[in-house]
């Protein structure tokens, strides 16, 4: 992991994330969705049908330790519809779904690179290990 563990990233980068609009992976059928709030307890964001989520601030470092954990980085990808990935970091938020809008605020920390065309993946920045 890089120096700051996403979860600090969060409250380090706060003042640049509130109020704005991300959009879930997918380029053609991406949900636009808004940060409204972070803080120690949570993450929360505004959803495109009007719904509220908070979102564990653990569910960062999960999705983070998963990737490295998988080696994901240079060439090797990982899909973004991963079940043990979703259902992982949906477990780590109380059983609500939030994979869709975790690795697009990781994206916007610079942590993670997404393709958005399909199929959809995900990977670490930089080159493979060893």
């Amino acid at each position: 992991m890089t120096a700051s563990t996403p979860s600090i990233l969060l409250i380090e980068k706060k003042d640049d994330l509130v109020g704005k609009v991300l959009k879930t992976p997918d380029a053609k059928t991406g949900k636009p969705f808004r940060i409204a709030e972070i803080d120690g307890e949570a993450v929360s964001i505004g959803t495109s049908t009007g719904g509220r989520l908070r979102l564990s601030p653990t569910v960062f470092d999960t999705a983070v330790k998963y990737l490295e954990d998988f080696e994901c980085r240079g060439d090797k990808w990982m899909a973004i519809n991963d079940t043990w990935f979703k259902d992982l970091l949906k477990a780590e938020n109380d059983g609500k779904a939030c994979s869709s809008y975790v690795l697009p605020i990781l994206e916007e920390l610079g942590v993670v690179e997404i393709v958005h065309e399909r199929p959809n993946k995900v990977r670490l920045p930089g080159a493979a290990s060893g």
